[in-house]
């Protein structure tokens, strides 16, 4: 400063002293470079020592050297920073699988089809996967965490990525918003955040359930296979008590995912071509053979597409063949409806309200063994010649018991005429006591009865042998009582035994395209999938519904409401992922098994990247279970029952006299050319039972056979101008 003049010397200080203190120009200065802030020689360390301790405190701190102009209200940098001035992330390795503790054994189960036991296939019938696990490239994050943040400060989005989560297909990075920032401005950049990071698909999380950051998930550049033994593997599946378990692959964190679909309660499935859903489908079914035996879980499996779940035709799991036809689709839902009701009746009569419930005590009763068998006619001993005794006391082959037996012996009723030969002795239940109608006579301390006396009529004195309680009852039944008697006694013996209670077992109701079938019977098949939906779950019954255009005509309010899990792979549109999962991000996925799942009692999506099972896999485990027995199809599934509600099927043949064919009769005879779709729509009846009296018209002559998909030729004219009315019969 000495070298300056004292004119200089003063300028910097009028700088500093900023506008108040100066004039206001007429006219604006011209334009300058910034003022260049010098920093003064900082004074020698001994000069500090001879200062008095006030003016130490007193002293302003030394100012700092800053070579360009800088915005002195800016934010300071957090104490532990990067090079760029933030705090590192932290990344989160991803964790590895938990290993099985204790190798499975092999378990055996009973066969219904006569065979001793039933194994299920076994895990060697899979593929391992040939992946070794490899270290993460922590440079590789921190850079891709950079280049993110930096993309978003060019929207004017501040904040700091503070957990990166890689997985085996995804990395999900945490990113923390700063105070002012509204959430909605992040959710509409991922396209724009999927150009910078140069990947596929980006998909953000906005917010993170339960965490103060967004997520924004960025597509691996080598992606992680998994197979479906990998899966079966863990102790998630293999401790799984349930024998609905479904293998569906690995979350996020790469961690097992297994869903039971006995809690689901039913699933539907929705997807474009080449996005994973067959093969993810295969899986799940897969899953339930490498568990359950066919005395444990059957299938209806229905197929319009006649390929997909073709190689499951002929397991013993199978209730019928697999249905390609979709008519005898609507028949075989029909069917499940029917079994619905009957056992809610069985497990109502039970007093149960699960068929696990009810197959316990199944289990129970087999565990008793059969009941003791009752002992047969005993052969009454000859009667004594003296003895005037109007009873006779039977003896059995064992030596007498004391006349007070101890408690929890059966009870058996010894009925002895003593007017007829003592051969005629009958040994009935007690139980059928009741039947007999006649009031006990009383019994004395002794535990012997008094008997009544005989009137000179044609009534008999019985007597009946108590032996639980070692008392003797004599009662008194009247000729036409004893005639009665006799007659339940023949029959008894003539009837067979009820038949024994069996287990219920699950059955699985799979459909692999629902277009399909309500493009044909939309009303029958949306009536019983409802049906089927509200109520089965208690009954044992479940559905796995799939399909590849989840439109608002194909998944129906009535459907989705009943439908609280759903599965979505890839699809094509915004308004399709809104259809299934009532939220966007479907259209964001990446394929190959990539699905967002919403699970049950719950309504945060979950994205889970679905294992592979290949063709050979599954044609192993297939025979597998052909080696061990073949099906036993229940032909009642595809035979055509009375509509009910307008939906179901109409016989036609066992209906030809009824009012319905009347009026129909009566309406085409009024027609020039006659259609399922136009009788359906005039009688306002199902498309099952307007097939069927068509096909009954053209069998009796009075309309054309089809020609395509034009109407069908009327041949008769008016009912009053026709020649010969069709005989009804």
């Amino acid at each position: 400063f000495a070298a300056l003049s004292p004119q200089a010397a003063q300028q910097p200080q009028a700088v500093a002293a900023g506008p108040a203190t100066s004039a206001q120009p007429s006219q604006p200065p011209p334009p300058r470079a910034p003022p260049l802030i010098v920093q003064p020689p900082s004074p020698p360390p001994e000069a500090f020592l001879s200062l008095p301790p006030q003016a130490l405190q007193s002293m302003p701190p030394a100012p700092v050297a800053l070579s360009m102009p800088v915005d002195l209200g800016a934010p300071q940098a957090p104490p532990q920073t990067a090079g760029d001035g933030l705090a590192t992330p932290l990344i989160v390795e991803p964790k590895a699988p938990p290993k099985p503790t204790t190798k499975k054994v092999q378990e055996q189960f009973e066969f219904l089809g006569g065979r001793t036991s039933f194994a299920v296939p076994p895990l060697d019938v899979l593929r391992a996967s040939d992946r070794v696990r490899t270290e993460i490239d922590k440079n590789e994050f921190y850079a891709t965490a950079e280049k993110l943040r930096a993309k978003l400060l060019d929207f004017k989005i501040d904040g700091q990525v503070v957990e990166i989560r890689p997985g085996p297909v995804i990395t999900t990075y945490e990113y923390r918003l700063a105070p002012g920032i509204k959430i909605s401005k992040v959710a509409s950049l991922a396209d724009d955040l999927a150009m910078a990071m140069e990947a596929q698909k980006v998909r953000i999380v906005a917010p993170i359930p339960g965490k103060n950051a967004i997520g924004i998930e960025v597509p691996n550049r080598e992606r992680e296979a998994v197979v479906l033994k990998e899966i079966a593997e863990q102790d998630a599946f293999q401790k799984s008590s349930s024998k609905l378990a479904l293998c569906l692959g690995k979350d996020i964190e790469g961690m097992p995912y297994v869903l039971d679909l006995a809690k689901a309660p039913h699933l539907l499935i929705a997807g474009t071509t080449g996005s994973g859903k067959s093969v993810g489908m295969n899986a799940m079914i897969v899953s339930m053979l490498l568990k359950a035996t066919p005395e444990e879980v059957r299938f209806i499996m229905v197929d319009p597409k006649q390929l997909e779940l073709a190689p499951y035709d002929g397991i013993p799991h199978m209730l019928l063949p697999v249905v390609t036809d979709p008519r005898k689709a609507a028949l075989a839902l029909q069917w499940a409806v029917d079994e619905m009701e009957r056992r809610y009746s069985l497990l109502a009569k039970e007093g149960v309200r699960h068929v696990n419930d009810y197959n316990r005590l199944v289990d129970a009763e087999k565990k008793k063994g059969p009941k003791a068998k009752r002992a047969g006619p005993l052969t009454p001993p000859k009667p004594a010649e003296a003895a005037p005794a109007p009873a006779v006391e039977a003896k059995p082959p064992e030596p007498a018991p004391s006349p007070v037996t101890p408690a929890g012996k059966k009870r058996k009723l010894l009925i002895v005429d003593v007017d007829e030969p003592v051969s005629d002795a009958v040994l009935v239940d007690s139980a059928a006591a009741p039947a007999v109608e006649t009031p006990a006579a009383p019994v004395t301390d002794l535990g012997i009865g008094v008997p009544a006396p005989v009137e000179p009529k044609e009534e008999v004195r019985v007597e009946g042998a108590v032996e639980d309680e070692g008392e003797i009852r004599i009662e008194e039944i009247t000729a036409e009582e004893r005639a009665a008697l006799e007659a339940a006694a023949q029959a008894d013996e003539g009837a067979e035994a009820p038949a024994e209670r069996q287990r219920l077992p699950f059955i699985v109701v799979i459909i692999d395209e629902l277009a399909d079938l309500m493009m044909v019977a939309a009303k029958e098949i949306e009536t019983s999938i409802a049906r089927i939906a509200q109520k089965a779950r208690a009954a044992g019954i479940h559905l796995i519904v799939a399909t590849q255009r989840p439109s608002t005509d194909i998944i129906t309010g009535v459907i989705k409401a009943n439908f609280p899990t759903r599965i979505s792979f890839r699809l094509a549109a915004k308004y399709d992922s809104m259809t299934i999962l009532n939220s966007v991000g479907a259209e964001k996925l990446l394929g190959m098994g990539d699905m967002l799942l919403v699970p049950p009692n719950a309504s945060d999506l979950v994205r889970v990247h679905g294992c592979y099972v290949g063709d050979n896999e599954i044609s192993q485990a297939v025979d597998h279970l052909k080696a061990q027995g073949k099906p036993v199809y229940d032909e009642s599934i595809l035979v055509e029952r009375a509509e009910s509600d307008g939906g179901g099927s109409f016989d036609g043949e066992n209906s030809s006299g009824d009012d319905l064919y009347d009026k129909a009769l009566a309406f085409v005879a009024t027609q020039k050319t006659i259609s399922v779709s136009l009788l359906q729509r005039r009688m306002g009846i199902g498309y099952n039972k307007s097939a069927n009296l068509i096909e009954r018209m053209e069998k009796e002559g009075i309309v054309a056979a089809a020609n395509g998909a034009k109407p069908r030729t009327v041949l008769i004219g008016q009912l009053g101008q026709m020649s010969a009315a069709p005989n009804p019969m």
